[in-house]
C-alpha cells in the first residue's frame, strides 16, 4: 500500500490503479486482489495457488517441498499450518473478495491449475478473460507469444483504466466480450 499512497501523492488516480504479476509476482497479485479491493484491473501470467496444484506436481516435487518447507497436501487430515494455508492462500476460496477484472495470460503447461478459479469466478459472475499460450511452460519464450501477451495486456489495461477500446483483428469478438465483462462488472 505504501507505493500506492506514494503514487496518489504524486497525482495518480486511485480509480485507475492496476496490478500485474508473473510467477511469485502473480502470487502477490492474487493476495493483493483478495486483501485490497482498490484495483481497477489485474493481469496475471501464472495461475494461483490452488489445491489442485498439489496433485499436478510430480512426486519428486512434492517430496522436495515437504523436505524443504514441510508442505503437505490440502487434505483435511493434513497437519497445521498447511491444512489452513491452502484455504487461506487459494483465491478460489475467496472470489467474493476479488473486485478487479482479471486477464489471465496462461502458459499451456500451467493452465489447468487456473481452471478452479476460472470456474468459481464464472459461477460468482466475476469479470475475467483467459488466454492460453500453446507450448509455453512457465515463461512465454516464443517471440509471438511475448508480443501477443504484451499487446493484450496493454489493451486490457487501456480498456479498463482509460476506456480505450482497441479492435484485435486476430480476435474479432474480443471487444464485444470485453464490453460484456464491463457490463458484468457494473452489476
Amino acid at each position: 500500500m505504501h507505493f500506492i499512497e506514494r503514487a496518489a501523492e504524486r497525482g495518480a488516480d486511485r480509480g485507475r490503479i492496476a496490478i500485474t504479476g508473473l510467477s511469485d509476482g502473480a502470487e502477490t497479485a492474487y493476495a493483493m486482489l483478495m486483501d485490497e479491493p482498490i484495483f481497477a484491473a489485474a493481469v496475471v501470467s501464472t495461475p494461483p495457488t490452488d489445491p489442485i496444484g498439489w496433485e499436478l506436481q510430480s512426486p519428486a516435487v512434492r517430496d522436495y517441498l515437504f523436505r524443504r518447507d514441510g508442505l503437505t497436501g490440502p487434505w483435511e487430515d493434513a497437519p497445521e499450518p498447511w491444512r489452513s494455508w491452502w484455504r487461506d492462500n487459494s483465491p478460489v476460496f475467496h472470489v467474493e473478495r476479488i473486485r478487479a477484472p482479471i486477464l489471465l495470460n496462461l502458459a499451456e503447461a500451467e493452465a489447468l491449475r487456473a481452471f478452479p478459479l476460472m470456474t468459481r469466478m464464472r459461477e460468482e459472475r466475476r469479470a475475467f478473460e483467459a488466454y492460453l499460450y500453446p507450448g509455453a511452460y512457465h515463461l512465454k519464450w516464443r517471440p509471438m507469444h511475448i508480443r501477443t501477451a504484451q499487446q493484450r495486456t496493454l489493451d486490457w489495461l487501456d480498456f479498463w483504466l482509460r476506456g480505450v477500446e482497441r479492435v484485435d483483428e486476430n480476435d474479432p469478438g474480443r471487444l464485444d466480450r470485453w464490453r460484456g465483462l464491463r457490463a458484468l462488472q457494473a452489476e
